[in-house]
């Protein structure tokens, strides 16, 4: 078998999430929305170049808290990109 590397791309209708106050995005526990994530990564630029690590970012589907890192004025782009962030106890359950 041979090694490659494949990119899995799952659409996700909806909007993006905002944060619930200041800085923070709590749990979420409505609809789902997108976040445009910063986190550690590997890329590699091209076909034929080594793999890089570095910071990277994503939309991607995060429901537990998250901390704004920068904010944009651009209509074409997120409005917020967040760190994930996880609070070891979670949401508290209602069931």
């Amino acid at each position: 078998m041979i090694e490659r590397r494949c990119f899995v791309q799952l659409i996700h209708p909806g909007g993006e999430h905002e944060p619930d106050h200041g800085m923070m995005k709590q749990w979420n526990r409505g609809d789902h929305s997108r976040k445009f994530l910063k986190a550690p990564g590997r890329y590699r630029p091209f076909l034929d170049t080594a793999d890089q690590e570095d910071e990277i970012v994503f939309w991607g589907e995060w429901e537990p808290e998250s901390r704004v890192v920068a904010r944009y004025a651009s209509p074409r782009s997120p409005e917020v990109v967040v760190r994930q962030r996880l609070n070891a106890e979670g949401p508290r359950a209602s069931w």
